[in-house]
């Protein structure tokens, strides 16, 4: 599982394809709209990255994950209030991930 950090992505720009053509086959998971929005997020495409991680927490409401991806993109994007929510609710749920505390 990938957690929004610059440092798993060396070369967004070249990953996005991949994600693209995995959607194209209808690999419809959470995770990939969820890493596919970390992509997004990687090249500035905030909104593009909001709806994709939307996607995923759409798709599995529980995972703290999705949630740290979601409240890190909106942060950047100056929602302040659903990034206070998206990390406060992964908080809750899991106290021991350090990305969300530090978002």
């Amino acid at each position: 599982m990938l957690v929004w950090r610059t440092a798993y992505l060396p070369k967004p720009a070249e990953a996005l394809p991949y994600y693209e053509q995995a959607l194209a086959m209808k690999l419809d998971t959470a995770d990939l709209h969820s890493n596919r929005g970390i992509v997004l997020r990687e090249l500035h495409r905030h909104q593009d990255a909001l709806a994709s991680i939307f996607r995923a927490v759409n798709m599995d409401k529980q995972n703290v994950h999705y949630m740290t991806n979601l409240g890190a993109v909106a942060l950047e994007m100056g929602h302040n209030t659903l990034a206070y929510d998206c990390l406060k609710y992964a908080i809750d749920r899991d106290s021991n991930m350090p990305i969300a505390e530090h978002n």
